[in-house]
């Protein structure tokens, strides 16, 4: 990992980072991003469950799968500010058999402002625990 992220930074013309991240670390970071996109997965399979669709163990890994995949979708198409629409377009496709029209509108739109609301959340305390600790 060390090599490829030097790589990158060479590729760049930028200096490399004075420390190596450690095996430790990255199994860690992955750990919990693994958790972090289970969660997200389950937001969005519980907001479904909601709109009518089943509350069964296929559903849930339906919702985390297409969750995921949303987000990177969402990620990679540059062009769209923030991947905004190609998410919604993904789990809209990915829901289809699963929710009616309007469930598949509620639950993009429901999980768009939930999640709206807990990033301005976070970035509020990370902002005022920064502030904090600067005194």
């Amino acid at each position: 990992m060390n090599r490829l992220i030097a790589f990158g930074f060479n590729l760049f013309k930028k200096p490399a980072p004075e420390r190596q991240i450690s095996f430790k670390s990255l199994g860690l970071a992955t750990l919990l991003a693994v958790i972090a996109w289970r969660i997200a997965g389950i937001q969005i399979w519980l907001l479904a469950y909601g709109f009518g669709m089943d509350l069964s163990i296929s559903n849930m890994a339906l919702s985390i799968g297409a969750y995921a995949l949303a987000w990177v979708a969402g990620f990679l198409v540059v062009f769209v500010p923030a991947g905004t629409g190609v998410r919604e377009g993904v789990l809209g496709l990915l829901f289809a058999g699963s929710l009616s029209p309007g469930g598949i509108l509620a639950v993009v739109l429901v999980s768009h402002i939930t999640m709206t609301f807990a990033d301005l959340a976070f970035a509020g305390a990370g902002a005022l625990l920064r502030t904090s600790n600067k005194r």
